[in-house]
């Protein structure tokens, strides 16, 4: 995060700035202990069509891969860590 206030935020995405509004952040002092889904992306050029427009980011090393299943576990490729997956997180959809 490069700058906080009170109605936005300021983040650094892939060496760019990128402004988003305060309400869409949820800020905390730990990192998840699960892996971060990441769905219903408008733009999903960054991401291999095979993985469906959606995405896991491990909450150990941040690496990103496909969610193949909706399992309540997932190991991750890179760390070889394997933890549980956030499903049920506010952000997303319910179903």
């Amino acid at each position: 995060m490069l700058d906080l206030h009170a109605l936005e935020a300021v983040l650094d995405v892939r060496g760019g700035r990128v402004t988003v509004p305060r309400p869409f952040l949820e800020i905390v002092g730990t990192p998840p202990r699960r892996w971060t889904v990441v769905a219903e992306l408008r733009d999903a050029s960054h991401v291999p069509p095979a993985w469906g427009g959606r995405y896991a980011v491990c909450p150990n090393c941040r690496e990103r891969q496909p969610l193949e299943r909706r399992s309540s576990d997932m190991r991750c490729g890179r760390c070889g860590g394997q933890f549980e997956v956030g499903w049920n997180e506010r952000y997303l959809p319910a179903g």
